[in-house]
């Protein structure tokens, strides 16, 4: 680990400059040498250590992302036998990287978990992705935006083993954030699983508060959240046989995304000018 590696090599140094300190202060500073060697040491070991653990870190980050390119590509080509050993090489890369942002002072815990977490729900480990989560949730002085992310990861960690579980952290997410739009996201993400899951019923009383939410956002966003609603009352009357309010509710979905491409077409100028060289 860097943290030893740097350790070995500025010991001797810290402890000439103790002996030193040891030499020039009286014996009855005793309380004096050995608060003075204490800070000493702080200061040797952290400056550097702390430079060199977010180049370790950027570099095993930089290893894990081409280690996703290649298990991608042998997922791809159907090579499982290939993809399993490296699935766990980038969960113990991910580890060494995480254990290295947890000993340093410039590297944020909570980033650190989030990215921990993201890289063992994409190459599939569950658990270990869950302990983390647990571990991430247990810092100290989260901000609600962080836990709200804890939310959102614990559900799609569930959701992708198809855990219904997922749907518990879909609500608690909702109940974290206090941002309506985010809070909409949540409930169709919830009813959308559960249309998944066979429980059209369901999804459509998980999304039937969802037009007065969407009634206090800017227009933009009431036209993407109601889209997405419209989204899965058209999959939940599908799954229940209600094929006139399937077809309603998919009408509907398409004219809205018609309307956002023709907002998008007549800004297209404006933010794609025509350059004059």
């Amino acid at each position: 680990m860097p943290g030893g590696r740097l350790g070995t090599l500025l010991g001797p140094a810290a402890r000439r400059a103790m002996k030193e300190f040891d030499r020039d202060l009286c014996p009855e500073g005793e309380l004096i040498i050995m608060t003075v060697r204490w800070l000493l040491l702080c200061l040797l070991l952290s400056l550097p250590l702390s430079a060199d653990q977010q180049a370790d870190y950027d570099r095993l980050k930089t290893d894990i992302a081409e280690q996703k390119r290649t298990l991608s590509k042998f997922e791809k080509q159907g090579r499982y036998t290939e993809a399993i050993p490296l699935q766990d090489s980038i969960a113990n890369v991910a580890q060494s990287a995480l254990d290295i942002a947890l000993a340093s002072p410039e590297i944020g815990d909570a980033s650190a978990y989030s990215y921990y977490v993201g890289v063992l729900k994409d190459v599939g480990k569950t658990e270990q992705a869950l302990a983390a989560l647990g571990a991430y949730q247990e810092l100290p002085l989260l901000e609600r935006d962080q836990l709200v992310e804890v939310w959102r990861k614990r559900a799609e960690i569930y959701r992708k083993a198809g855990d219904d579980r997922a749907l518990d952290s879909y609500r608690k997410g909702a109940e974290a954030t206090d941002k309506p739009r985010e809070r909409g996201w949540f409930q169709i993400d919830a009813a959308r699983m559960l249309v998944d899951l066979g429980r059209p019923d369901e999804a459509l009383a998980e999304i039937s508060k969802l037009p007065q939410l969407i009634a206090t956002l800017e227009p933009a966003q009431q036209e993407s959240l109601e889209r997405d609603r419209q989204s899965v009352l058209e999959k939940a009357y599908r799954e229940k046989g209600d094929a006139a309010l399937a077809r309603e509710a998919k009408k509907r979905e398409i004219e809205l995304r018609l309307l956002v491409l023709q907002r998008e077409l007549a800004e297209f100028d404006q933010k794609y000018p025509i350059s004059s060289k």
